[in-house]
């Protein structure tokens, strides 16, 4: 699944999906954007100041800093990896080297460099905080660089009185054996804070707005934050926003499971997406290809393919569930600010907000036999527009 665009008008999404004949199913992954109550900001850096040079970032917390973004919550498998990239605008004139930058929207030639700090914090089975994990931050200074989550998170519980039970957690993420440790993970979740420090190095800035898009993307995740900067006496600088999808079936979904599903009623669940701003709407719609054109979903393989259909359900706007059969169908997010709650502090703020679900079924009458065995693949186009 991967989130591919540049600067604010368009994101586009593919969330990628394939089955086999037989597979494992795994955990679904969660991962969502939480501002902090307002703390963090996406946008209107003021890109006017540099960040201190003395300063050891990859040490300590540093979400007091004008730069702090937000935090991501993850629940999900301990060793997940995500890749941070920029997804423009290209700023030009550079030094050597591969490096973020904030760029301002009109002209490219204008920019200030920044690096990323990635605090990763666990939150207990009993709603404390946790502590910090690992020895140090990640620093995120050229796109590429990547954040691994050192532990798994989830609610999960075992049943300690079964015969197949052979330890877990208990509230405080330590593994024992007994009631008390009946978690399947050590934290409830894993946060992530991200602060932005903008560096010393920057070319002609000039009052205005400037960008910077970060796509973070991993196994059945893929995170886009679009992020805006202002110079001087700007009087804003809207525009930001983060959207995200997520993977919630296995990366292969067995066969026999996906034939049980031929309505959109009964529909087999393969992602969800969800948008979050404080300052800017936005709408979405579907399609089978990457120019947005077609709604003919197909899984495919050199053997064959057939064809199955994409249903998605708002649940913010709430909404009914909609066939995707045209890339008319579109989604907007509320018209108004709502709000968003953190699901680890309880912080509020007014946000605008699009949620939702996608599932897919077969025709009926699909068979074990109307394919040749293999392993078939397809992709879920998601195209954003904010305004």
């Amino acid at each position: 699944m991967g989130i591919i665009g540049t600067g604010r008008s368009s994101v586009r999404g593919t969330l990628a999906i394939a089955y086999v004949f037989l597979a494992m199913t795994i955990s679904a992954t969660s991962f969502i954007w939480d501002s902090a109550g307002g703390n963090g900001l996406l946008g209107n850096l003021d890109l006017s100041t540099a960040d201190s040079t003395s300063v050891d970032y990859t040490t300590g917390q540093h979400y007091s800093r004008d730069g702090f973004l937000g935090r991501f919550v993850f629940q999900g498998e301990a060793g997940t990896t995500l890749t941070v990239t920029s997804t423009g605008p290209l700023a030009t004139s550079t030094p050597s080297g591969n490096y973020f930058y904030f760029t301002k929207t009109d002209d490219t030639n204008r920019w200030r460099r920044v690096f990323f700090v990635a605090t990763i914090k666990a939150y207990l089975h009993s709603n404390a905080e946790g502590p910090i994990l690992g020895t140090h931050n990640t620093i995120i200074d050229n796109p590429g660089d990547s954040i691994t989550i050192p532990a798994g998170a989830g609610a999960e519980e075992h049943n300690t009185s079964d015969p197949s039970y052979s330890g877990g957690y208990n509230t405080q993420g330590i593994w024992g054996f007994g009631s008390a440790y009946r978690y399947k993970y050590p934290y409830k979740y894993i946060w992530i804070d991200l602060t932005t420090i903008r560096t010393t190095t920057s070319r002609r800035l000039k009052n205005g707005l400037y960008e910077l898009g970060l796509l973070l993307s991993g196994d059945g995740i893929s995170a886009h934050l679009n992020l805006t900067g202002r110079y001087q006496n700007y009087s804003g600088a809207p525009g930001s926003y983060s959207f995200i999808l997520e993977r919630t079936c296995p990366p292969t979904i067995p066969f026999h499971e996906l034939i049980e599903n031929t309505t959109y009623t009964n529909s087999y669940p393969v992602g969800t997406v969800r948008f979050n701003s404080v300052d800017t709407r936005a709408r979405m719609f579907f399609a089978s290809d990457s120019q947005g054109l077609f709604t003919d979903f197909r899984f495919a393989s050199d053997r064959g393919s057939f064809g199955y259909h994409v249903v998605y359900t708002p649940r913010i706007p709430s909404g009914y569930a909609t066939k995707i059969d045209s890339t008319t169908k579109i989604f907007p997010s509320t018209v108004n600010p709502v709000p968003f709650t953190s699901p680890t502090h309880g912080e509020t703020e007014q946000q605008y907000q699009l949620e939702g679900e996608i599932r897919i079924y077969v025709d009926p009458g699909t068979t074990l036999f109307t394919a040749p065995a293999d392993s078939y693949d397809s992709r879920i186009y998601c195209f954003l527009t904010a305004y």
